[in-house]
C-alpha cells in the first residue's frame, strides 16, 4: 500500500487506472477520494460515458465548516459539545476538548473548536 499526501491531483487518466499527481502520472489498483462529490467530478476524464455520472456527482449540496481551534487558562463551560442551532450565529457548534481528554495533555491549556462557518455549495467550499 501506498499513500500519498500533500498532493495536488489534477485529473484521472482517461485509458488506465493512474492519476495525474504534482504533474506526474500515478498508477493505482484503488483510489480514495476524501473530498467533496462536486470536485471530484471535476477530476473525471471528459468521456461521454461518464457525463452522467458527473453530473450526478455536481447535483450534491453541501454545508461546510471551517474549525477554529484555541487554548485558554480559563474554563469556558461544563459541556464536551453544544450545537448552535441559530441561523444568525456566528458559529455551528462549541467543542471542549479539555471536557473529554484532561487538559494536562494539552500542556495546561483547555482546548475548544468552534465550527466557524456556514458555507455552502456556491460559497467556500464550491468545487474550484
Amino acid at each position: 500500500m501506498n499513500i500519498r499526501t500533500r498532493g495536488t491531483v489534477e485529473k484521472f487518466s482517461t485509458d488506465e487506472r493512474a492519476a495525474i499527481v504534482n504533474g506526474e502520472k500515478v498508477p493505482f489498483d484503488f483510489c480514495v477520494f476524501t473530498g467533496p462529490s462536486p470536485a471530484f467530478a471535476g477530476l473525471l476524464p471528459a468521456q461521454e460515458s461518464l457525463n452522467d455520472y458527473a453530473a450526478s456527482l455536481r447535483s450534491i449540496e453541501y454545508l461546510g465548516a471551517v474549525c477554529l481551534i484555541f487554548a485558554s487558562d480559563q474554563c469556558l463551560g461544563d459541556c464536551y459539545w453544544v450545537n448552535v442551532n441559530e441561523p444568525d450565529a456566528p458559529f455551528l457548534v462549541f467543542i471542549n476538548h479539555t471536557r473529554l481528554v484532561d487538559k494536562s495533555f494539552y500542556g495546561g491549556k483547555m482546548f475548544i473548536t468552534r465550527r466557524v462557518s456556514r458555507a455552502g455549495r456556491k460559497g467556500f467550499f464550491a468545487a474550484r
